[in-house]
């Protein structure tokens, strides 16, 4: 039987240690997602608008003289209830295949939470990390669930009858059945979507936005007290998180009233993930207390994905007061699609119970890649 655990040296990633680190993210999650990876480097870890005031953090894990392992956080700009903090969030923890089940993640993930004094959280984490997470004291936070608007049934029944039958040697027959179940479902999804499309009021004008300037510092200032824990939505986070973004082309759509004063926007794209294009709403961050506002912002988003031809929209929690608006359009929940996060939280004890209650958080795509992040 092999050695379930091995000596490991867990030190701060250097400058020399990048290509192995690439190396090691082909070997885990493939070629093109290592090109993606190197892609969106340096925006995440030294362009976001918090990396002048806290250092990203990366760890390398060696053992036998060969990289192992890989952590980095970077840094966020956050309202945490009445105060301003920065908050590091874990992304990119990998392991080699060789040195899985043998300890080697968990010193990782120790090595981040010795070194962070708020909270830290773990997001799209498999089964046994998950297992691990709660061994070192994570507690699991259930966030609103990502909202489906389903668009074209046809290559989403294809998806999940190919997954389903994936060793059976029936693709062609699966595919038959996707193309005519696809065809007579989608009728009623046609009427369906119709009698659920939201209307932009002829009272404010919604257009694309190419650049984040003051007024996203206003709209921030003057909307943020309605989400007590929220990254910091000013314009430098905008330009970053939207318009510079380098591995994906976002249209920010933005809200104007007859003064041209900016009343919210939201971000949305396309990605595809085995063959499907997904359209995410990303991002919608307007005063929960202006439903109005909102639909007209949602109608826009819908009718930019609409006309991108997407199978699928999806959009990510949000507070109660967003919820509502989201729900009437994106109005499927799959119970299995989107995981709780794992928190933990190592601020004022007194603090602990807000920090662990969902409604406390503005839950977007925009937060982090393409699943729940706070």
């Amino acid at each position: 039987m092999p050695e379930r655990r091995f000596d490991v040296t867990i030190r701060p990633f250097c400058k020399q240690d990048r290509p192995a680190v690439a190396s090691l993210y082909a070997r885990v999650f493939g070629e093109l997602e290592m090109t993606a990876f190197l892609r969106r480097w340096d925006w995440q870890f030294h362009r976001n608008p918090a990396s002048d005031a806290a250092n990203c953090l990366m760890w390398v894990a060696e053992a036998r003289g060969e990289l192992a392992g890989f952590l980095a956080s970077f840094p966020a700009r956050f309202k945490l209830l009445e105060n301003d903090a920065i908050i590091r969030l874990p992304c990119d923890l990998m392991v080699s295949t060789e040195a899985r089940g043998r300890g080697v993640g968990e010193k990782l993930i120790r090595a981040y939470t010795t070194s962070e004094d708020l909270i830290v959280n773990a997001l799209g984490y498999t089964p046994a990390a998950g297992r691990m997470y709660h061994r070192l004291g994570y507690r699991e936070v259930h966030a609103e669930r990502v909202r489906v608007r389903p668009c074209n049934l046809r290559p989403i029944i294809r998806d999940l009858l190919t997954r389903a039958h994936r060793r059976s040697g029936l693709d062609r027959f699966v595919s038959s059945v996707a193309g005519v179940s696809g065809r007579i479902l989608n009728l009623g999804l046609w009427a369906l979507n119709r009698a659920t499309a939201p209307v932009c009021s002829d009272r404010f004008e919604i257009r694309q936005c190419t650049a984040a300037d003051a007024a996203f510092d206003e709209l921030w200032q003057r909307v943020s007290p309605a989400f007590p824990i929220s990254a910091v939505r000013d314009s430098r986070w905008v330009q970053w998180r939207f318009l510079e973004d380098p591995c994906f082309e976002h249209a920010l759509l933005c809200g104007f009233d007859q003064g041209g004063r900016v009343l919210g926007y939201v971000d949305v794209r396309v990605s595809i993930r085995r063959k499907l294009r997904l359209g995410r709403i990303l991002d919608l961050f307007c005063d929960p207390g202006t439903p109005e506002v909102a639909e007209s912002l949602i109608a826009a988003g819908i009718a930019r994905l609409e006309a991108e031809g997407v199978d699928m929209i999806t959009c990510l929690g949000h507070l109660p007061g967003l919820q509502r608006v989201i729900g009437k359009y994106c109005y499927l929940t799959p119970r299995r699609l989107q995981k709780p996060a794992l928190f933990l939280w190592k601020g004022e004890p007194d603090l602990a119970n807000v920090v662990y209650d969902t409604n406390s958080w503005h839950l977007t795509h925009a937060d982090g890649d393409d699943g729940f992040s706070p």
